[in-house]
């Protein structure tokens, strides 16, 4: 059963204040005066809706974040009174009511809010305020659509600006009383970035990354598990502050996003490292092979066989979190070799490998890299480990003895479905994974894998 959660409480109570205090003002009004001279000062949907937005989990800084929502909401009301006023001024008529039957006296109007939306979505852009958009948009909806010059104009004009500065202030004292949130903290999460995020999509999307963010600012134990190497990871989580290692490169390396440094790596044993690239140079093959190396990833390749391999090599050539050297590498153990093939070449490689008896030592990841060649759809690039990454000593290393839930989409991920002690996935789902999980979302939306994080991490009364 769904719970209502702390804020929405806290939200419909200054609703609720609101509007009491209109109703109190009106009271006033029918034992003070006659007529309406107290609460004409007073607009309680636009108090009630302003403080609405306001409302926040925490009091952190929260007297400067009112200060800056005040400031926003108040910049919003006088673009909203800009945009009336110019019509009044050129028509030489009062803004219409929204209900007005004469459908010409709202054409005019309605083409100068619609222009209005968009400059002010531009406006809170420029501004840094994508956060609050939306709010900022409503607030100017709700604005334009009240026929404020059924009356005086200036009275209009302090009855709003009373308004929003009533609603951040009740919603000020609101947020006085934070929402406590009784947590689990017997679960490290391992978020696999690789089925949700494809290797052509450039960051997490917002709504991923403030949620991640916000369980992590909570105290919970969340890390990301990823076939990608840094170079390619840190561009896709962009400014999202983890607090545990990352597992990536397959399972190969841990490596800490806040220091930038390997924490560590599974590298083929150099007996074995110098046989593989025995082995695929006598069938030509001159593979991409990655060291790490005074913390920093080396990709060494001195020929390339293919137009594939060509644009691969200048695209980890620019990249800031390797170092690419066209040249032979040195005689040293190998993090993974990267081979760059048609995709039948590819699975014919895999099958003589496994024949020679490599398949014992060695594993073998075959995928697409839709981010740099997606020219090139029958190409795939295989990746070579350790066999020993399938063992995940790096999820050991960070678990330290709690319970680790993998949330995956893809068989890409397969190391960690191995060895998570849980497993959650979604409806959409290959049924190979579907079969090992543990709790199988039943929706098509990959957002609903970051609610079930918090349903496991927060307390039931929390929410």
């Amino acid at each position: 059963m769904n719970r209502i959660g702390m804020r929405a409480i806290k939200s419909a109570l200054v609703i609720v204040i609101c509007y009491l205090v209109y109703i109190g003002l009106v009271a006033l009004d029918k034992v003070m005066v006659e007529g309406r001279m107290i609460s004409k000062w007073f607009i309680p949907f636009v108090a009630a809706i302003t403080a609405f937005f306001s409302v926040a989990n925490s009091k952190k800084d929260l007297a400067k974040t009112s200060l800056h929502l005040w400031l926003l909401y108040m910049a919003v009301f006088m673009y909203s009174f800009l945009i009336m006023g110019v019509y009044v001024l050129i028509a030489n008529k009062p803004w219409p009511e929204i209900e007005s039957l004469e459908a010409v006296d709202l054409i005019i109007p309605s083409i100068l809010v619609c222009i209005g939306v968009v400059f002010l979505g531009y406006f809170m852009l420029l501004a840094n305020e994508k956060k609050r958009i939306l709010n900022g948009i409503v607030l100017y909806l709700i604005l334009v659509s009240i026929n404020f010059y059924d009356s005086n104009f200036w009275q209009s004009f302090l009855a709003v600006f009373v308004s929003i500065t009533f609603g951040v202030l009740i919603s000020y004292f609101a947020n006085l009383f934070p929402v406590h949130f009784k947590t689990y903290n017997k679960f490290l999460f391992v978020y696999g970035t690789d089925g949700i995020y494809n290797r052509q999509e450039l960051s997490f999307d917002y709504y991923v990354k403030y949620e991640l963010q916000e369980l992590i600012r909570r105290g919970a134990d969340i890390t990301l598990f990823t076939n990608r190497s840094p170079s390619t990871l840190i561009p896709l989580i962009g400014d999202l502050k983890l607090n545990i290692p990352v597992i990536c490169m397959g399972g190969a390396a841990l490596y800490d996003t806040t220091s930038n440094l390997y924490l560590d790596t599974e590298p083929i044993s150099l007996e074995l490292s110098n046989k593989v690239r025995g082995y695929l140079n006598e069938r030509g093959i001159i593979p991409f092979i990655s060291i790490i190396r005074d913390n920093l990833q080396y990709i060494y390749k001195n020929l390339s066989n293919n137009i594939a391999e060509l644009r691969f090599a200048d695209f980890i050539r620019n990249n800031p979190y390797s170092n690419y050297i066209a040249d032979e590498a040195p005689n040293t153990e190998v993090l993974f070799f990267s081979v760059v093939l048609p995709s039948q070449d590819i699975y014919e490689l895999i099958n003589l490998l496994k024949s020679e008896g490599y398949g014992n030592d060695l594993c073998f990841k075959a995928f697409k890299t839709t981010d740099v060649l997606s020219d090139f759809t029958d190409y795939l690039m295989l990746n070579i480990y350790s066999k020993k990454i399938e063992g995940l000593r790096a999820l050991a290393q960070i678990a330290e003895g709690k319970t680790s839930m993998a949330i995956s989409t893809s068989m890409d991920d397969l190391v960690l479905l191995n060895q998570a002690d849980r497993i959650i996935t979604y409806k959409n789902a290959p049924i190979e994974i579907k079969n090992k999980a543990d709790y199988v979302i039943n929706s098509t939306r990959k957002h609903s894998l970051i609610r079930v994080i918090k349903r496991f991490y927060y307390h039931k009364s929390s929410y």
